[in-house]
């Protein structure tokens, strides 16, 4: 992925929309909380990013288990005790 990725942005990112500005107490809102204290200690700032993928998926993917064939999963084997 030489020359299409953007790793220029180190550590942890929040993509997060920009709903307000207040100047007077240098606040921004965002559309969703940050669960996270940002701080500029930690060299926190803000960029703009271009836009994200989108209508991207993956076709005819199928995962899956081998079934366990064996006992234990019955509705109450719960109750039962096994030997180790």
């Amino acid at each position: 992925m030489a020359g299409l990725w953007n790793s220029s942005l180190r550590g942890p990112t929040f993509n997060r929309k920009i709903t307000g500005i207040d100047a007077a107490t240098n606040t921004l809102t965002v559309d969703i909380p940050i669960r996270y204290t940002l701080k500029t200690r930690d060299n926190a700032r803000v960029y703009k990013v271009g836009e994200a993928i989108s209508e991207a998926g993956v076709e005819n993917l199928s995962i899956s288990m081998k079934r366990h064939t064996g006992t234990g999963f019955g509705d109450l084997d719960y109750n039962k005790v096994t030997a180790l």
